[in-house]
């Protein structure tokens, strides 16, 4: 009992995302008596489903490969359920495994995965259920204060509150450039972060002509692509308006380029209710020990000439600086988005 309490205090007290899935993995993983805890996000459609690690935690031995991971029949009986129950498997070499949705939504979900060689009883299955309800219970009280109401994207205060954070989160942690036991777009040690500002071209002409009704539909739909567009570890803020920010993690250049074309790209395939198509412009920068303020300018000034020379395009402000599009400047106290 001592020990339950001791991780729900521990867990409870985290409010940062990354602290309390790491706190939820260990408390799960402890009170188990697990050799590993794993949290999955579950990626794709239909029978197209796969798992994608996003954290793990173990007991000091080498993490198992996820040759073991659930096929996709078994991914989506998980996450189909408003109130999931748990799924027992055995894997490789004898393993018992103990699978729980931790969060089930449209396009995927996140689910947990316990590792131990003995099997898991019916007091373990009502223990794990018990914290993944508790663990629920904080993180719903936590995004309540932190996210828009209108499209469930980080708001403009969380970022405000959190950007120094954040941006140094997203500063190199190892050779690689990317921090231990994050997922990666391609391994080697030329990784970088990057810091996007998106903004809806021509949104006002939307509202003015169709209403705030499908103004409305529109940011609905595109924070949804946007979710799809991006991993779990990046983050996506919406300002208000029309206007959003990412962050993208351990990345390589080139694919930087092609996830934001990509989701351009999304948005500009979409059929959006009465108003047809909808474009966006994206400017985005490298995330380096500047400060935060500075890096969020780079990216500010790059919307502003992708908007100036076209818009429905996705500009690098580093590759402006390059060709002589930009001059770089030296930035000071807080800068003004669109």
């Amino acid at each position: 009992m001592n020990s339950l309490l001791h991780h729900l205090d521990r867990m409870t007290r985290r409010r940062e995302r990354g602290l309390l899935v790491a706190a939820l993995l260990d408390a799960l993983r402890d009170l188990t008596d697990a050799e590993q805890a794993d949290l999955f996000d579950v990626i794709g459609t239909g029978d197209r489903l796969h798992l994608q690690r996003h954290e793990s935690a173990n007991l000091g031995t080498a993490r198992r490969a996820d040759a073991d991971v659930l096929p996709a029949n078994r991914i989506s009986v998980l996450i189909a359920s408003n109130e999931p129950a748990p799924l027992l498997a055995v894997g490789p070499a004898g393993v018992h495994q103990l699978w729980q949705c931790l969060r089930a939504e449209q396009g995927g979900g996140t689910v947990v995965r316990l590792n131990r060689a003995r099997p898991f009883s019916a007091d373990d299955l009502e223990l794990v259920g018990g914290v993944l309800q508790i663990f629920r219970n904080h993180l719903a009280q936590i995004e309540y204060g932190e996210t828009d109401s209108l499209t469930g994207l980080l708001n403009r205060k969380t970022f405000d509150s959190r950007f120094d954070q954040l941006v140094s989160e997203c500063l190199p942690q190892d050779a690689s450039g990317a921090p231990e036991g994050s997922e990666r777009r391609e391994a080697g040690p030329v990784q970088s972060n990057w810091l996007a500002v998106v903004d809806i071209d021509h949104f006002k002409r939307i509202n003015d002509t169709y209403g705030h009704l499908y103004g409305d539909e529109v940011l609905i739909l595109l924070a949804n692509i946007l979710k799809r567009s991006f991993r779990a570890k990046d983050r996506i803020f919406r300002f208000g308006g029309e206007e959003f920010v990412i962050l993208l993690r351990s990345t390589v250049p080139r694919h930087a380029r092609i996830a934001f074309e990509r989701f351009r790209l999304a948005v500009a395939a979409q059929d959006f209710p009465q108003v047809g198509k909808v474009t966006v412009s994206v400017g985005y920068a490298e995330i380096s020990t500047a400060s935060p303020v500075v890096i969020l300018g780079d990216a500010d000034r790059a919307l502003y000439y992708a908007k100036q020379n076209g818009r429905n395009r996705v500009c690098r402000y580093e590759e402006l600086v390059k060709v002589g599009s930009l001059r770089p400047q030296k930035v000071s106290g807080s800068v003004e988005l669109f």
